[in-house]
């Protein structure tokens, strides 16, 4: 009898802890696409134009380093502003890889796209990371880097 109460109670432990391990699995999977859809959110702004939206997805310390360049906020708010006045973006992201610990998350994905002003195109392959943090049960984007994709041979 001990033993068969023994076997019932190590089941039952495994069991709770299985639904643990689920729990904890769901609400992780969970944060990570609330980051990515942060991100998504970011780029459709950006691509849009749209400076109000990324000035809510960004906290005001936000930073942008791009091509070597540093950018805070109301630079890289002006930089689309001027994008948009000479031309049409388009940027496709993938690739994702996502780590989150605690209030914090960081991110790196492939950014394709292309630019198009008056009858010249050009087509673009990035590599970009970020970093987010967690306010009020929302990810908001702190840092970003950009980079150019390296050429394959």
């Amino acid at each position: 009898m001990p033993i068969r109460a023994f076997r019932s109670l190590a089941c039952l432990g495994l069991l709770l802890a299985g639904s643990c391990i689920t729990a904890l699995t769901t609400n992780r999977s969970s944060e990570l696409t609330a980051v990515e859809w942060t991100l998504r959110g970011f780029n459709a702004a950006l691509v849009g134009g749209d400076t109000a939206r990324l000035r809510g997805l960004v906290r005001p310390d936000f930073r942008l380093i791009e091509d070597s360049t540093e950018y805070n906020l109301a630079g890289a708010v002006s930089t689309v502003a001027i994008a948009h006045a000479s031309g049409a973006l388009k940027r496709d992201m993938s690739d994702f890889k996502i780590e989150q610990r605690g209030l914090t998350s960081w991110a790196t994905y492939r950014v394709r796209g292309s630019f198009a002003s008056g009858r010249d195109t050009l087509r673009f392959g990035r590599l970009e990371s970020a970093v987010l943090s967690r306010i009020d049960s929302h990810w908001v984007v702190a840092f970003m880097t950009s980079s150019p994709e390296p050429q394959r041979n």
